[in-house]
């Protein structure tokens, strides 16, 4: 059957996941293509998997600040070195 369609085949159309994809060239060349690309995809998801990863253990490291944002806010709004003199 693979030799039969590698002789007929010049263009392929594969529907998957309600999208159309085009390839050229004959049957192993399609096989050869989509194999690449499913690898690709698999480097492309573990890269982001580990670059989440990372950042959540970037974030945890940081933990929680020491003094809350609001009280930060009010002592630089109390601040007589950042008022000009009226």
């Amino acid at each position: 059957m693979q030799d039969f369609l590698n002789g007929v085949c010049t263009h392929i159309i594969w529907l998957t996941k309600q999208k159309l994809t085009y390839y050229t060239g004959n049957f192993d060349t399609y096989t050869k293509t989509v194999r690449e690309n499913e690898v690709i995809q698999q480097k492309k998801y573990e890269k982001e998997q580990d670059d989440i990863k990372h950042l959540k253990a970037f974030i945890s490291s940081c933990g929680k600040p020491l003094v809350p944002v609001s009280a930060q806010l009010t002592a630089v709004s109390n601040c007589t070195l950042c008022h000009a003199p009226l």
